[in-house]
């Protein structure tokens, strides 16, 4: 009866309660096993805890099943603690040995996490086929539509554009899209009989994924009578001055009589049969100064000549997780810009919404702040504003969230700092990016370390600066 109320109590995601509960047992491997459980499965992981107990249980148990379990759980883990290794060594002998079908797969689609972010995306692509009929399913489950997604992500890591869009479209089975309740018929094909009509777009994945789709609607313009989009509020008035739609809207504001067909944004890759780079040429996203509040046009002004620099350093939190190839610990706390020495010669102003944007203001850097960062710190988060600023700076330097995509669908100079294997879009070895030509990369040297990456971030700024001088610089006429 015990053992059933703490497995309920983990059921219902009510780990303290379970681990209240467990106190009273006396030691066992049951006791260490769910103990071990809570702690890896809590809102906030305590890896540690959780390695501690599934790594004492190695050797003690006797049912071959629990035996691949504890070590799965044992790799997520080490995982979690950023010990890539440790956790890819504990999964090896699971893609052979682990018997029960779904145990198998959970190994498979753990160790391509681990893969993605060691940069041996074509090393798990060749274990998978090897895997043969693994996650053939017909009808397909969530866990095979998952591996296919995942498999879509490594062609994109590889450069296979061509196989990567169709396995990406399992991406609403897999549960990493929510798929919208509409009535209309979803677009299946850039054919005749499919087109001329009123097409909706649907944002369908993170913001810097749909600014990034953006870049494909000009190829789809011609094909239809109108072209709408349905995104985030945030996104609302700048998708509405980029002139790339007839329409915006938020999904409690529409009309659906208004349309004929739907797709998803991130899906017209997959229509188009996207194959290479060169196919998409970006087109630059303009905002009149009519969209542009008056305190950011007075930005150069303030400058006082010093070079403007604006800066974001963290992207949203609930995206990460140790399944979101790529993204995971793309973010870094704003003390790490204080080694960028050559930042106290600009001038600055802080890009960064949420939370995590009160982190500037206990940095020597903060007084090398503009005084109109206030406004921008008053007004909700909004990608026009933010736009808005970004047009008036010289330089924007970020991490790897929507800002980035943002910068780069403007057409400013942006500096993204990386992780050592970020998220495809990026690349993984070049210091500049084929989809934006505006950005420059800075990539971590070490895993999880930002030190060297922000050190070649201050070198390039301090040239910057000197090529900046020395433009404006002009020599006087001597009258000889």
């Amino acid at each position: 009866m015990s053992e059933c109320s703490v497995l309920h109590l983990i059921e219902q995601g009510e780990y303290d309660a379970a681990l209240d509960l467990l106190e009273t047992w006396p030691n066992s491997t049951s006791r260490t096993f769910y103990r071990a459980t809570c702690h890896l499965s809590k809102p906030c992981p305590d890896y540690v805890l959780a390695e501690s107990g599934f790594s004492s249980l190695l050797g003690l148990v006797d049912d071959l099943e629990l035996q691949k379990l504890v070590r799965l759980r044992l790799a997520i883990s080490f995982h979690g603690q950023n010990r890539l290794v440790q956790a890819l060594l504990a999964l090896v002998p699971l893609l052979k040995g682990y018997h029960s079908n779904g145990g198998t797969r959970l190994a498979y689609q753990n160790y391509g996490n681990l893969c993605f972010e060691m940069g041996l995306a074509h090393h798990w692509l060749a274990c998978c086929r090897k895997a043969g009929d693994l996650f053939h399913d017909r009808p397909l489950d969530q866990q095979a539509a998952q591996f296919r997604y995942q498999r879509g992500l490594a062609y994109l890591m590889t450069g296979q554009f061509e196989k990567a869009w169709s396995d990406l479209e399992y991406r609403f089975q897999a549960g990493c899209a929510v798929e919208p309740s509409l009535a209309l018929p979803r677009l299946r094909s850039l054919m005749v009989h499919d087109t001329g009509g009123r097409l909706l777009l649907y944002g369908d994945q993170g913001l810097g994924d749909i600014l990034f789709s953006f870049r494909f609607v000009p190829l789809v313009r011609d094909l239809f009578r109108s072209i709408s989009l349905i995104c985030p509020p945030s996104l609302v008035a700048f998708s509405k001055v980029c002139g790339l739609f007839d329409d915006v809207f938020v999904v409690d504001q529409l009309d659906e009589e208004l349309f004929d067909v739907w797709s998803p944004i991130n899906s017209l890759p997959c229509l188009l049969d996207v194959s290479s780079i060169s196919e998409v040429p970006l087109q630059q996203i303009q905002i009149s100064n009519d969209s542009i509040p008056e305190w950011c046009q007075s930005l150069k002004v303030s400058s006082l000549s010093r070079p403007l620099v604006a800066l974001n350093w963290h992207g949203g939190s609930d995206k990460e997780s140790l399944f979101s190839a790529g993204i995971r610990e793309r973010s870094f706390p704003f003390g790490e810009y204080e080694a960028v020495s050559a930042l106290s010669d600009c001038s600055l102003l802080s890009v960064q919404v949420g939370h995590t944007a009160r982190q500037a203001i206990d940095s020597h850097l903060s007084k090398h702040f503009l005084p109109q960062q206030y406004y921008f710190d008053q007004e909700p988060a909004d990608f026009l504003l933010t736009a808005s600023v970004l047009k008036q700076v010289d330089l924007l330097i970020t991490n790897d969230t929507s800002v980035a995509h943002l910068g780069g669908v403007l057409g400013v100079p942006t500096w993204v700092v990386l992780k050592c294997h970020p998220y495809w879009q990026w690349g993984d070895t070049s210091e500049f990016n084929s989809w934006y030509p505006s950005v420059r990369c800075f990539r971590q040297k070490k895993p999880f370390e930002w030190g060297g990456a922000m050190e070649n971030l201050d070198a390039a700024l301090r040239e910057h600066l000197l090529a900046s001088v020395q433009t404006k610089f002009t020599p006087p006429v001597l009258d000889l």
